[in-house]
């Protein structure tokens, strides 16, 4: 199926994009700005396995797709694909974390605002990551979205009091900005995960690196999804997640560490 011309609104936009559309997966890929007489659209039906889907994206022009790398300084260490992020949207859709007909897109802008506490659900109802904020700024969404536990994982800036005695379990499992977690920082979050009594909200300083590699940690060990899926779909709720040497030990984690939780 082709698109009406007027899908694509800019012609400043050159390259690849892709974009979810109800019930359908939006593709475009062009180097020049679209012309009305031409067809750049295409459209892949999102009950279609992801393999399907990429081979027949793989033979558009350009045929190559690049690389994504992360938000870090300096050169790239790893890169995710395209294929990466077809396989999270899959298991995203197959795990109920994500529904197109609900999705409120509304609400996701208002809340990912600074003014608005700067957070992202990235496992609905389960886990909720944000930046450090004074804690009441977050206690009344908090309470309205049964959050119960907090984790901060980065220096203390202000007092845990003031969420416990808000009512709310706050636990510190402190690990240097931008470095990898150890293997017993690692266990006791996903006890925390397990254990708490409703959903769990954690944050670092930007909550992207340090919080997004705890949080991939525990969708491995929970949903069996490997590290590209895992960043990828982190990346697709909170874009900048996951940085530098963080990538490469959650590949290695998805390689080592699988089995001990089988």
């Amino acid at each position: 199926m082709v698109a009406k011309s007027d899908v694509i609104q800019s012609g400043a936009l050159h390259g690849n994009l892709v974009e979810l559309l109800p019930k359908q997966l939006y593709f475009a890929s062009f180097t020049v700005p679209p012309q009305k007489s031409e067809a750049h659209v295409r459209y892949i039906d999102l009950d279609s396995r992801v393999n399907a889907a990429y081979l027949r994206l793989e033979g558009a022009q350009p045929p190559k797709f690049i690389g994504f790398r992360d938000a870090a300084l300096g050169e790239p260490t790893y890169l995710l694909h395209l294929h990466d992020v077809l396989r999270s949207v899959e298991k995203a859709l197959h795990l109920k974390w994500f529904d197109i007909a609900s999705f409120d897109a509304e609400e996701y802008e208002l809340y990912e605002r600074v003014e608005n506490g700067d957070m992202n659900w990235i496992i609905p109802g389960k886990i909720l990551r944000y930046p450090y904020h004074s804690p009441e700024t977050y206690f009344e969404y908090f309470r309205a979205t049964n959050i119960t536990t907090v984790v901060r994982l980065n220096v203390r800036m202000y007092d845990a009091k003031k969420f416990t005695d808000a009512g709310f379990d706050h636990v510190d499992l402190f690990f240097i900005d931008g470095s990898t977690p150890s293997e017993k920082i690692v266990e006791r979050f996903i006890s925390v995960v397990d254990n708490a009594k409703g959903a769990v909200a954690v944050h670092c300083k930007a909550g992207l690196g340090r919080t997004g590699t705890l949080i991939a940690c525990w969708m491995m060990k929970e949903f069996g999804l490997n590290a590209a899926e895992c960043m990828a779909w982190l990346r697709i709720c909170r874009p900048g997640s996951v940085i530098g040497p963080q990538q490469e030990y959650l590949v290695c984690f998805g390689f080592f560490s699988h089995a001990d939780f089988i």
